[in-house]
């Protein structure tokens, strides 16, 4: 469910008119930015309870790519900008590569089989925001 979500958020090809302004736009930004921010601090703490699971460090690489370009879309529509397409698309191709790391990661140990269902719920989260935020780019 989530991969076919991030290929809708990375539709490249169909031209978004996307600037500030739109109550719905704001909210859906101010999502994807919450969530995140969560999924950084949850899958942080992950990685110091499964320490020797190399597979973590792709998944902060993929939020912390997805962050830096949300970064890249705040400030083009800050600045009255279209946001840029290819930044639309590093949010999906990282938010694919983290959330499909995450989904083959498990672990035997209870608390850290509920910290990776949080992470999972976290980034699902942050693709629905994600996708409120391309359909509210008209």
């Amino acid at each position: 469910m989530a991969i076919f979500s991030l290929a809708l958020l990375g539709q490249a090809e169909r031209p978004h008119k996307c600037r500030s302004g739109s109550a719905r736009l704001a909210t859906s930004s101010a999502g994807i930015v919450l969530q995140l921010g969560k999924a950084k601090s949850t899958v942080d703490d992950l990685a110091s309870t499964l320490q020797s699971v190399s597979d973590i460090q792709t998944v902060q690489d993929g939020i912390a790519g997805a962050q830096g370009a949300v970064g890249v879309i705040a400030k083009a529509l800050l600045s009255g900008q279209t946001a840029p397409a290819d930044a639309r698309d590093q949010v999906a191709g990282n938010l694919t590569s983290a959330t499909t790391t995450l989904s083959t990661i498990t672990s035997t140990d209870a608390d850290a089989t509920d910290t990776l269902a949080k992470a999972r719920q976290q980034l699902n989260s942050a693709v629905s925001f994600g996708q409120g935020v391309v359909a509210n780019c008209k």
